[in-house]
């Protein structure tokens, strides 16, 4: 009985204290004086935007600023690789006492201020940046308006509670706000089950980055590991931060802004147009008068039509239309292989590159292009973009995919593709040529006469032209 009797005290005891660090959590996010509004730290003016997005009891300014007085979301606007996007940072009710708003009500509110703001209206590409319960919120905004997430490439986690948290479990013993029933820890949490299914079933092509803390909060990780890192995409990035540090670097070096910034240079956008004659143009592609870049990218121009060539087929897209460009049938790739398609006067494109199905490459990975946007689960591939092309390149440097403007409104596609059982095609100057079977995933035929246009790694190249292709 005694036994029994020290191991409820214990419990007892760690409970308290559970609730000591929700507390404490509370007391160092603030909720006065009143939070700023949702709000750009810089922009609109770019095609991407980054928008930081807190979480529970934490406002747009408490959350991201360190002790020293250092603004995360205002630390961006001095760094280079950041010079291509907006900065945002929203705001929603949370506060520490007397909270009736739910999960689903705090996504309606933020969707809200997003779009007074224009956010999504304003930027061809959404980044967020969420902490905590922000990561939640997010992935249920993005769930319930569709439309949205086709402008998101990825959004970063730091600390989001993918299973829950204990701290909040416990916390809601000693108070009703519905926001802490969405962060239960496990299998007692219906709702990020329910979230988590419906996110698989959307089949979104939006890369999940995670990072999590390594300090606890008086004794005690708020946000474990295992629930930080349950859905990531990559490998997960440790801090050496509790709960709260996690989110409020002090300067460039600190691991949060460096996983940041990382993630940013590895899904480039689109970089500062450039003069520049697209490599290996064929000789009827050649004679076309050259233009000069516009001042803003090539892909965000609209065009009522677009004249695409792609190997052996040559077509015209209006506005609206789409198209199966290459198609190396069901024993291949099992889909259409080159898709473009046309959509309010702007061109996009979807690509297997390399096919993770059944065969000699199974298990390497696949790699796919959705919507001018890179996906891959080989991370040695990388991409880039300038004004006037989009290239994909494999662990080899070789030249996978090239999209390249001859003129605003003319379109070369070059590329080589990878299916099961040893299958390629090379679609080069010489038009489309099927391999045969049996080759390595390394094999590249000679007369691939396809050139690299970019230096890479592109995180540290920052996409500059190799040069045989500047001029």
């Amino acid at each position: 009985m005694m036994k029994m009797n020290r191991l409820t005290r214990r419990k007892v005891l760690r409970a308290c204290l559970l609730v000591l660090v929700l507390c404490q959590a509370a007391f160092l996010y603030g909720d006065t004086p009143p939070a700023p509004a949702s709000h750009y730290e810089r922009g609109p003016l770019h095609d991407r935007v980054i928008v930081f997005v807190h979480g529970i009891f934490g406002d747009a300014n408490g959350t991201w600023t360190s002790s020293a007085g250092a603004y995360w979301p205002k630390l961006l606007l001095s760094d280079r690789a950041f010079d291509d996007s907006d900065v945002y940072v929203a705001n929603y009710d949370t506060p520490t006492h007397g909270n009736t708003m739910t999960v689903d009500e705090v996504m309606t509110s933020l969707n809200s201020g997003l779009t007074a703001d224009g956010v999504f209206e304003k930027h061809r590409e959404v980044v967020f940046v969420c902490h905590s319960l922000g990561g939640i919120v997010v992935q249920q905004l993005l769930l319930t308006f569709r439309d949205h997430a086709n402008r998101v490439p990825f959004v970063y986690f730091f600390s989001v509670p993918e299973e829950g948290s204990q701290v909040a479990t416990l916390g809601k013993l000693f108070s009703s706000d519905p926001l802490l029933e969405a962060l239960f820890h496990g299998d007692e949490n219906g709702y990020l089950l329910t979230l988590e299914n419906q996110w698989k079933a959307a089949h979104f092509r939006i890369h999940r980055y995670c990072a999590y803390e390594k300090k606890s909060l008086k004794g005690v990780l708020v946000v474990d590991r295992l629930s930080a890192t349950r859905n990531c995409d990559d490998p997960a990035i440790p801090v050496p931060e509790d709960h709260i540090g996690i989110v409020k670097p002090n300067n460039a070096r600190h691991p949060s802004y460096v996983a940041l910034r990382n993630a940013i240079l590895t899904n480039p956008i689109l970089h500062k147009p450039t003069k520049r004659s697209p490599p290996d143009v064929p000789e009827h592609e050649a004679t076309k008068e050259p233009f000069a870049p516009p001042s803003t990218p090539m892909f965000s121009e609209a065009h009522d039509k677009f004249n695409i060539a792609a190997g052996p087929v040559s077509t015209t897209l209006n506005d609206g239309q789409s198209m199966c460009l290459v198609q190396l049938g069901p024993r291949i790739l099992g889909k259409c292989t080159v898709r473009g398609y046309v959509e309010s006067g702007k061109f996009f494109v979807d690509a297997v590159l390399f096919s993770d199905l059944p065969g000699d490459f199974a298990g390497r990975g696949s790699v796919e292009v959705v919507k001018n946007v890179l996906h891959k689960n080989i991370p040695e591939w990388d991409r880039c973009f300038d004004s006037t092309a989009m290239e994909v390149v494999d662990e080899n440097l070789v030249p996978m995919f090239q999209v390249i403007y001859t003129t605003p409104t003319d379109i070369l596609i070059y590329g080589m593709f990878r299916g099961n059982g040893g299958w390629s095609a090379a679609l080069s100057l010489d038009g489309m040529r099927v391999l045969s079977p049996g080759m390595d995933s390394t094999h590249v035929p000679a007369d691939y006469r396809v050139k690299r246009i970019f230096e890479y790694p592109s995180r540290t190249s920052l996409c500059k032209e190799t040069e045989r292709s500047a001029r």
